[in-house]
């Protein structure tokens, strides 16, 4: 949210006056925008996980917590 404040408002004021008036490292916008583009292999990983989970949280009616669904998911791998 602070990173789309700064996107929306880096033309006009700059991204490091305006992280410096929300005390905030410039680092931590450039390494934000970053992670849009080369995501990490956690983040990749996670996105497919969600994947494979909601197909199995569905497939099960909706009803498994997130204990079963892990074992669900741990089970089905070959």
């Amino acid at each position: 949210m602070i990173v789309d404040f700064i996107e929306a408002n880096r033309t006009e004021f700059g991204v490091e006056p305006i992280c410096n008036a929300l005390k905030m490292a410039p680092s931590t916008y450039y390494t934000a925008k970053d992670r849009e583009v080369n995501p990490s292999a956690r983040a990749l990983h996670d996105a497919v996980m969600m994947n494979v989970l909601m197909a199995l949280w569905i497939a099960n009616k909706k009803v498994y917590g997130a204990h079963k669904l892990w074992k669900a998911a741990d089970a089905s791998r070959p």
